[in-house]
C-alpha cells in the first residue's frame, strides 16, 4: 500500500455535497481507507461499473445540510445487502443524490460516497490510500495493473484489514472499538 498523501498533520478537511448543493458534509480525518468495489451489488447502486466509498469513523463525518421546516436531513433509505444485515443510504431530500451509507446496525462507520466530494477532495482521496475490492464481477475490459505496480490493492473478494490498512488507520480502528465497548457498558450500566 502506498503511503497515505492525506496526512493527519497538515490534513484539509474533505468537503462533499449533492448535486443540488442542498446536502453537503466534511470530512475532518483522513479516511481511514478508500474501496473501489466492483461487487454487483454496487455496480447496480451507483448504475455505473463500480462503488467508490471512503471509510471513516462516524466522529470524522459532519453533515452541513440546513433543515427546513418538515423535511429530514438527510432521508435515510434501508436496503438490502447480499450479507443480509442490511444497510442505510443518506439521501439529499431534495435531489435524493446518496451521499454515505451505512451497514447494518453499525452507526460507528460511515461509508462516504467519494463521487459526492468536491473536485479538489476528490483528487486527494483518489491519490491516497485505496483498495479495488471484489475484482472478480468488474469488467474485463478494466485493467488493474497499472493499480498494482503502484501498489494499490487489488483482491478478487474482500481483504484482511490488518495486512491493507496503514499503521495509523489500524490505531484509530483500535480507538473507535476501544470507544464501542466504552459506550455498550455505559449503556449496560444504565439498565441495571
Amino acid at each position: 500500500m502506498a503511503a497515505s498523501i492525506l496526512s493527519e498533520v497538515d490534513f484539509k478537511p474533505l468537503i462533499g455535497h449533492c448535486s443540488c448543493n442542498t446536502s453537503s458534509y466534511t470530512i475532518t480525518a483522513s479516511p481511514l481507507i478508500t474501496h473501489i468495489c466492483y461487487c454487483t451489488w454496487c455496480q447496480r447502486e451507483s448504475g455505473t461499473i463500480c462503488g467508490s466509498n471512503i471509510l471513516i469513523e462516524s466522529y470524522n463525518f459532519k453533515t452541513n445540510t440546513v433543515e427546513a421546516p418538515g423535511q429530514q436531513v438527510p432521508v435515510l433509505v434501508a436496503g438490502p445487502t447480499p450479507s443480509g444485515y442490511g444497510q442505510t443510504v443518506a439521501r439529499c431530500p431534495v435531489c435524493f443524490d446518496g451521499l454515505f451509507k451505512y451497514y447494518g446496525s453499525n452507526r460507528h462507520i460511515t461509508y462516504v460516497k467519494a463521487g459526492t466530494l468536491d473536485e479538489e477532495s476528490f483528487k486527494r482521496v483518489m491519490a491516497g490510500d485505496r483498495v479495488h475490492i471484489f475484482t472478480s464481477s468488474k469488467p474485463q475490459w478494466i485493467n488493474l495493473d497499472q493499480e498494482k505496480e503502484s501498489g494499490v490493492g487489488v483482491f478478487e473478494e474482500y481483504y484482511t484489514q490488518a495486512e491493507v490498512w496503514t499503521k495509523e488507520a489500524l490505531e484509530r480502528r483500535k480507538i473507535l472499538q476501544k470507544r464501542i465497548e466504552e459506550e455498550k457498558s455505559t449503556a449496560e450500566a444504565g439498565k441495571e
